[in-house]
Order: C-alpha cells, then structure tokens, then sequence
C-alpha cells in the first residue's frame, strides 16, 4: 500500500487434527496477518559540478548527461513520497551565487562573483557568511589575471523542480581555472542548516541527525585544484598544494557532521584523483571515470544508491 507506506502478509496454514477426526474434521485453516509500516527517509543533495576550461566540447556534453540521468533516478516524473531536494554548486575561478551574492560578502559583490572567507583561515568554517567571517567579492581582490566566476552557472539552491535544475546544468559553458575548493564549500552550505536564513523556506536545510534526512554530496572535478583569490598558479605549486589541503579538510568537517560525501574524477590528473580520494566518505564513494560512458554510470550508480537509502528505513 503505497499511500499508507505499509506491507502487508496474508498466509493461510492447514493444522491436522487429531480427535476431531471422529467427525469427520481432518485439518483446521489457521489465518494469520501481519502488516509492516515503514518511513522513506528525505535526501538532501549538492552537485559540486566542474564548468572550468579544461572541461570545454565533449567533456561538459558528458556531464550534463550524467546530471540528467541522475535527476532523473532522484526526481522522477511520477513524484517521490517522501522530500526529495537537489541543489547545484558549480564553480571555475570563483563562484556566481547569483541573488546571494551581496548577502554573503557583506554588499560588497555586485556582478554575483564570490571566492574565499576574507580570512583564508576561516574557509573550512561552516558558520555562515557574515561580517568578518563574509567571503571576498571581485573588489577585494588584487592582481592582473585575477579570473572571474562563471557567468552562467550560478549556485541553485536545494529544490525538488528537476526542469529547474536541468535548465541550469543545460545552460552550462566552460572557462576558467580550478578553484575546487570553492565548489565544495558551497556544497556544503547547500545541505547545511547553518545556512537556513541565506536560502527561501522551500531551500532551507533539515536540522542535521534528525533521523529522517540523508544529507549527500558529490564532488566532481576534471582538473587539479590549483586557484586561491581567482589566481591559477599551476598544478604543481605551493598554491594548489594549499587549496587541496583546504578542501580536504573542508570534507573532512562534512563528513563529521554525518553528510555523506561521493568524489567523482572525470579524466582527471593523479593529484586531483587523490584530492578526491581523500575527500570521500569510503572507498566506495571514490569513482575514477575515464569517458562519457563510466561518468553517466557513476552518476547513476550514486543516484540509485541514495535512492536505496532512502526507501530503506
């Protein structure tokens, strides 16, 4: 009974007799009934998804597949029972959050471009952005080849619209340089209850261990992290050593508040595979995608995974 959340057993047993046999009774029927209830668990889900340069022509065409065969499992046309929500967190050199851009970097940001906490010792926090804990705008940062965010790929907050989140993903275009740290921090802030009042009352985050919510993300890169304040400074400097030490540590504090983290490399190089590698909640939750086809299968194979969580209270 799909409306009660119920199973229920019916079984019919024969029990010989014995005295009764005189009369003619050989058996008697016993009935029995028992009846199961059961509650689906809500998910909560951030897509760290990699719009960067590296990812131009094919690769991106990839991933926006993958992401629909995901939305698809988890939000299918048919309607879920329980609250199921998605929320997008692409990034490049920094990241475009839209509409929420001058609330998190105390009005500074006026083109929606975000980067680090305005104390880089502050960017695996998880309290929200405000005051001297707010993230840098374009404004506060110096340099010449200072790179912008994604123009239009901007952070989505949790919903359960899939045409919404599909329009976004499809209206993806490439450019810039790997500031993964970033993608994953606003990952969490998708999923965290932290970060309730920055989103609509539709969008806002369950309490976390509320006994009801499975909380996730996936973390997904084509390229090592190598960009701190919109500057790349390569892959093997200093630079790209200390941003993946930050989002390690970045899953490291998700990972304690009970989220579950999944880490997909799509033809990716060996220090990001081991960025990831570090970033994930098990080694089953590690994927190593090396073409189109692998990338839509992992996807799939987490979508369908959560989706098994979720009817397994």
């Amino acid at each position: 009974n799909r409306d009660a959340n119920s199973i229920e057993l019916n079984i019919s047993g024969q029990v010989p007799t014995l005295f009764a046999r005189i009369a003619g009774i050989d058996q008697f029927t016993v009935p029995r009934t028992a009846t199961a209830l059961y509650e689906s668990n809500d998910v909560e889900l951030a897509l760290q998804l990699d719009v960067t340069g590296s990812m131009a022509g094919r690769k991106l065409a990839d991933l926006k597949v993958a992401v629909r065969d995901l939305l698809d499992i988890m939000l299918p046309d048919e309607g879920t029972p329980n609250k199921v929500r998605v929320g997008l967190a692409p990034f490049s050199a920094g990241v475009n959050a839209g509409p929420y851009a001058a609330a998190v970097t105390n009005g500074r940001a006026t083109d929606g471009c975000v980067y680090e906490r305005r104390n880089l010792a502050d960017q695996t926090s998880e309290a929200p952005a405000t005051g001297a804990l707010a993230l840098k705008a374009r404004s506060d940062l110096t340099g010449r080849s200072i790179q912008s965010c994604p123009s239009n790929a901007r952070i989505v907050a949790l919903t359960d619209s899939k045409s919404t989140l599909w329009s976004e993903v499809n209206s993806y275009r490439d450019g810039g340089t790997t500031a993964g740290h970033l993608g994953t921090a606003w990952a969490w802030y998708l999923v965290s209850p932290e970060w309730s009042s920055l989103w609509s009352s539709a969008s806002r985050p369950a309490p976390y261990r509320d006994g009801k919510t499975i909380k996730a993300v996936v973390l997904m890169t084509d390229g090592s992290y190598n960009t701190i304040g919109g500057v790349s400074s390569g892959d093997t400097s200093a630079t790209a050593r200390q941003v993946s030490t930050i989002a390690v540590e970045t899953c490291e504090a998700m990972r304690a508040q009970g989220i579950r983290v999944y880490a997909v490399g799509f033809q990716a190089p060996t220090a990001a595979l081991e960025t990831l590698r570090s970033c994930a909640s098990t080694a089953s939750s590690f994927f190593d995608a090396s073409n189109g086809d692998q990338l839509r299968n992992v996807f799939r194979a987490i979508a369908t995974e959560l989706n098994n969580l979720r009817l397994s209270s």
